[in-house]
């Protein structure tokens, strides 16, 4: 459901591009209620997603700032679509020190 719901054609262009822009304040227009679910919606919101973001924020700043993230596969990988979205295989990733 949320992974139909998050590449649905008609709430987001090119669903299956990486485009991290779109979530930049007024880059699109505003969604519909519960139109991206990343931590569920309504009364069983998960309880930890104010900290988890606080948490993500913090640890992807320190680890940019320190390396530099490089795929070793040159062809991107094909992604298992199950309650979250992820990689079907193993995804390597070689970190240079800056």
């Amino acid at each position: 459901y949320v992974y139909g719901l998050h590449h649905h054609a008609g709430l987001w262009p090119e669903a299956a591009a990486f485009r991290p822009e779109r979530f930049a304040a007024g880059a699109q227009p505003a969604l519909p209620t519960y139109g991206y679910l990343p931590f569920g919606g309504g009364p069983r919101l998960c309880v930890g997603s104010h900290f988890a973001l606080t948490e993500l924020q913090l640890v992807l700043i320190q680890t940019l700032r320190r390396y530099r993230v490089l795929p070793t596969a040159t062809a991107p990988p094909s992604m298992h679509p199950l309650v979250t979205l992820r990689p079907a295989g193993e995804l390597r990733l070689r970190f240079e020190r800056r």
